[in-house]
């Protein structure tokens, strides 16, 4: 459970005038969060790994503080507002590696992944005909002003993400002295990417 006391902030750059107003917002959040992971030895050299799981992303505190910024300029209100009903982006992870355990200090890994996420969390301006775009027309304290940008806060429909990682890395011990210090790592990851918004 979250209550935020927050502040509406009207900037007139037109009058030369600023008011604060407070007011108060609530948002409410519970989760449960499945796992199951697999780790199998195959030898002592070579393991491999699996898991499924569950995760989320809880909105940030700025983005569910009601907190509204008008900013009046040549008789356009331009608005920025938080919203206190985001909720968690939450995603399911799938995880499949291979680790091999070479020369004392080494090791060769390739892992996938895929994650599936629902209700990503992104800002934009609100679509003609929103809620958040029309509230403020009849708003009295902006009365025959032209109301511009809304931009606020939204959770997405869906979006994927899934690729490849490769890593390489290796200690020299091998070498004499000094040079048995030295080492290299080498990481590789290739990822795509895709979602909806729904606006």
């Amino acid at each position: 459970e979250v209550s935020v006391k927050n502040l509406e902030l009207i900037e007139n750059d037109d009058a030369g005038t600023e008011t604060l107003t407070p007011i108060t917002t609530d948002s409410s959040y519970t989760d449960v969060l499945p796992r199951l992971q697999v780790n199998y030895r195959a030898s002592d050299d070579l393991i491999f790994r699996g898991a499924v799981f569950s995760s989320l992303a809880r909105p940030e505190f700025q983005f569910i503080a009601g907190t509204t910024e008008i900013a009046i300029e040549d008789g356009t209100a331009d608005i920025f507002l938080g919203n206190p009903n985001l909720e968690t982006a939450k995603a399911w992870n799938f995880d499949f590696g291979v680790e091999y355990y070479y020369g004392g200090i080494g090791i060769l890994s390739t892992n996938v992944f895929y994650k599936t996420i629902d209700g990503f969390i992104f800002n934009d301006d609100a679509p003609e005909g929103d809620g958040d775009a029309t509230r403020f027309e009849n708003d009295p304290r902006l009365a025959g002003l032209d109301i511009g940008d809304v931009e606020t806060f939204y959770n997405g429909e869906t979006a994927e993400v899934y690729g490849l990682e490769l890593n390489f890395i290796r200690q020299f011990t091998d070498l004499d002295g000094f040079w048995g210090g030295f080492g290299t790592y080498i990481n590789l990851t290739l990822q795509e990417s895709s979602a909806d918004s729904g606006l």
